[in-house]
């Protein structure tokens, strides 16, 4: 197996075999280390790339804001954003939510020639 390339499952077999207290040459062992921190990158680059619970908590609060300043009459996301009246606050974020809450049946989306508007579903 020097020449070919192993597997998760050869590198698993590894780990199990050096539990068991079986003989693994320093090779492997080296080999093993690399493997263990490769995976340990592959999941923390995924937990990074995870929402958290605070980012959600964040969403719902503003999509509540957003159809606190919605009404019947449809408004651009200009016009929400403005009304909204908060410091940072980016029309990407808002039609983001916007989206959200499209697809979940709140919010209707009409177009008035070029214009793009939000209106209470």
């Amino acid at each position: 197996m020097a020449n070919e390339k192993m597997t998760q499952r050869d590198w698993f077999n590894k780990v199990i075999a050096m539990a068991k207290g079986e003989p693994v040459s320093d090779e492997d062992k080296a080999g093993l280390v690399a493997f263990a921190e490769g995976r340990i990158t592959v999941l923390d680059n995924k937990t990074a790339n995870r929402k958290s619970a605070k980012d959600k908590d964040e969403n719902v609060a503003l999509m509540a804001r957003i159809r606190e300043v919605l009404t019947a009459e449809g408004k651009t996301v200009t016009e929400i954003v403005g009304l909204m009246n908060e410091p940072g606050l980016s029309t990407a974020k808002v039609t983001a939510m916007l989206k959200v809450m499209k697809a979940e049946g709140t919010v209707v989306n009409t177009a008035d020639k070029k214009k793009s508007l939000y209106a209470l579903a």
